[in-house]
Formats: C-alpha cells, sequence, structure tokens
C-alpha cells in the first residue's frame, strides 16, 4: 500500500515536472521568417537557441535563450532574452532586434494551461525608456494591454517531421494601441510555437515558420564544421 502510494506521488511529480519541456532545453528551433511592409517582402532564416538555463534575472523565473539570424552567435552560449515555461503556461520573448524591434508592441507568443474551449485571458506589458517609439506615440510609461484567445485545434504538416502534427490556435489582438497590433500563433506540444504571424503598429506582417530542430550540440558542431544553414535539412533532433 505504502509503495503505491509512492508510486502515485511520483508520477503526478513526474506530470507536472514534464508538462512543459520545450524552450528549457539546449536545443534550437531554426525558423523561416517573411517580412511584408509597404509591398515589398524579405526573407530569411532565424534560429532560436535555447540554452537549458536559467536567464539571470531576479524579477522572474526565465529560462534564457538566443533569437539571431547569425548562427556563430550560438558558439558563446550566450542568452539575449527569456521565456517563462511553467506547467500553467508558455510566455516566449519573440526576436527584438534589428528588423524585428518593431515586435516590442505586439502581443507575445504565449499559450496557457490547460486549454479549453471557451479560454480567454489578458496581459499587460510596461514599455520602459529604451522602447519609447515617438513615431507610434508610445512612451516608455505606457502599459500595453492584450486579449488572448484559444481558437481551436488544427493540423498542419512539418517537413522536418514527414507527417501532421496537431496544434492549438492562438490569436490575440492589442487593447489600447492607436495602431492594432495581433498575433496568430499555432502550438504543438512537441516543439512549442511551430508558427507565429504578428501583425505590428507600422502595418507590417512578419511571419516566422518552424522548419527543423535540432540539437545544441549537434547545431553548434555544424557550425563549426561548415555553418549550420548550408546543412539546414540534412540531420534534426
Amino acid at each position: 500500500m505504502i509503495k503505491r502510494v509512492v508510486l502515485s506521488i511520483f508520477l503526478f511529480a513526474f506530470s507536472l515536472n514534464s508538462k512543459c519541456q520545450i524552450y528549457n532545453q539546449k536545443i534550437v528551433y531554426c525558423f523561416n521568417y517573411s517580412i511584408v511592409n509597404n509591398g515589398q517582402c524579405s526573407n530569411g532564416k532565424l534560429l532560436l537557441a535555447c540554452f537549458g538555463k536559467l536567464w539571470p534575472i531576479k524579477e522572474q523565473k526565465q529560462y534564457s535563450i538566443l533569437w539571431t539570424t547569425n548562427e556563430k552567435e550560438l558558439l558563446e552560449k550566450i542568452g539575449s532574452t527569456g521565456v517563462i515555461e511553467e506547467n500553467n503556461r508558455i510566455w516566449l520573448h519573440p526576436p527584438r532586434q534589428g528588423e524585428f524591434k518593431i515586435l516590442e508592441y505586439s502581443p507575445f507568443p504565449e499559450i496557457v494551461f490547460p486549454i479549453n474551449g471557451n479560454q480567454q485571458w489578458f496581459r499587460e506589458l510596461s514599455l520602459s525608456k529604451y522602447w519609447e517609439n515617438k513615431e507610434y506615440n508610445l512612451k516608455g510609461t505606457d502599459i500595453l494591454k492584450f486579449v488572448y484567445e484559444y481558437r481551436g485545434s488544427k493540423k498542419i504538416r512539418l517537413i522536418f517531421n514527414n507527417g501532421d502534427v496537431d496544434c492549438s490556435e492562438i490569436y490575440a489582438t492589442s487593447m489600447n494601441l492607436e495602431s492594432r497590433t495581433s498575433f496568430s500563433g499555432l502550438y504543438c506540444k512537441k516543439y512549442g510555437f511551430v508558427k507565429m504571424e504578428f501583425e505590428n503598429v507600422d502595418k507590417s506582417k512578419i511571419i516566422l515558420e518552424l522548419e527543423n530542430v535540432l540539437s545544441l550540440d549537434v547545431a553548434i558542431k555544424k557550425i563549426n564544421e561548415a555553418g549550420l544553414f548550408q546543412d539546414f535539412y540534412k540531420q534534426y533532433y
């Protein structure tokens, strides 16, 4: 009897700890991106590197990640931002450097658990002096407000996975911006957000689509040998 109780407690604890095991591993998610702005479209490759360790901030527990278009930055194993990955939610900082800086004012990718058909939740984001933007009348003291909702399930095909995966569709929109922003994401329990679409304050649209997944060690090995993007589709985690 005691053994059964102990086993039940262990299995329950294990299920809690293993519910989210996506961005807190040593792993690299490889995305194709496209940016559409003023009738012009640009495309490229973007990496999300996860280092399996905490990001050194005191305010909140986040795991260290790095978004980069330069694969050699992975060799330093230094995160530039973080992701919240808990049993009840995942909240991901999008890329916000260079051409992706505009994403600061759009809803960040997020999903909450357990998922249900009538799910809706709200988030607030406080800007800082660094993120002031006079062009769009955004001040450092502003608090951006967003509403999220679950819009059902959807199957999509992943090239590297050679099959379909079940995804949850999440949609979010701004509530107090003069120029509306939005986020639409497809999330699967094995790979996280496999597609992300952002509509931004400058009327641009940014789309990220997952094309490959590698362990961090494999990615670094590829970079040292020939460059990761030269061998993009040949091996996956």
